[in-house]
C-alpha cells in the first residue's frame, strides 16, 4: 500500500505534465483564482464519488457483516442527517486535500513552467517526506487495527 501510494504521489511524469497543462492555461490567460477552483473542484468531485462508493458499499456489506459477526449492526442510510453529515466531511475532505495543490501549482510561472523549469523546492520536499511519513504510519495503524479485528472476530 505505501508503495502505490509513494509511486502515485512523486510519479514525475504526471508532475511535470500538469505543471505543463498550468502553464499553457496560463500563457491562454488563466488567473490563478480560476486555476485553484478548478483544482479545488477536482478534489472535492473525487472526494464526493469515493462517499457515494463509499455509502453503496456499506449498504451491500453490512448483512454479510451482521452475519460475520453473529450481531444486528443498523445503519440509517436514507437518513439525511448521515448524508449531511458524511457529505460535509467528504466536501471538506476534499477542499483541503486540493487546496495546498491549487495554490502551490498555481502560483507557477507561465513561461518558466514552459520551458520545463518546475524544480521542487527544499521545503515542499520536507512537507511531502512528512506526508508520506505520516501515511506510512496511518497505513501500519491500519493493519494492525485489521489484524486486531480479525483476531477478536475468530476469538467470538
Amino acid at each position: 500500500m505505501y508503495n502505490i501510494d509513494s509511486k502515485h504521489q512523486f510519479h514525475e511524469p504526471g508532475y511535470l505534465q500538469r505543471a505543463r497543462e498550468i502553464g499553457v492555461r496560463k500563457a491562454i490567460g488563466a488567473t490563478k483564482s480560476t486555476l485553484a477552483r478548478q483544482f479545488i473542484g477536482e478534489s472535492v468531485f473525487t472526494a464526493m464519488i469515493a462517499f457515494v462508493l463509499a455509502m453503496l458499499l456499506v449498504f451491500l456489506l453490512l448483512p454479510s457483516f451482521n452475519i460475520l459477526t453473529n450481531k444486528l449492526v443498523t445503519v440509517y442510510l436514507l437518513d439525511p442527517g448521515i448524508w449531511l453529515q458524511f457529505g460535509g466531511l467528504a466536501l471538506l475532505t476534499g477542499f483541503l486535500a486540493g487546496s495546498y495543490p491549487a495554490f502551490y501549482l498555481s502560483s507557477f510561472n507561465a513561461i518558466s513552467v514552459l520551458r520545463g523549469g518546475t524544480r521542487k523546492s527544499a521545503q515542499g520536499s520536507g512537507l511531502r517526506k512528512g506526508l508520506v511519513v505520516f501515511q506510512f504510519i496511518i497505513s501500519i495503524i491500519m493493519i494492525v487495527g485489521t489484524f486486531t479485528v480479525y483476531r477478536q472476530l475468530n476469538y467470538i
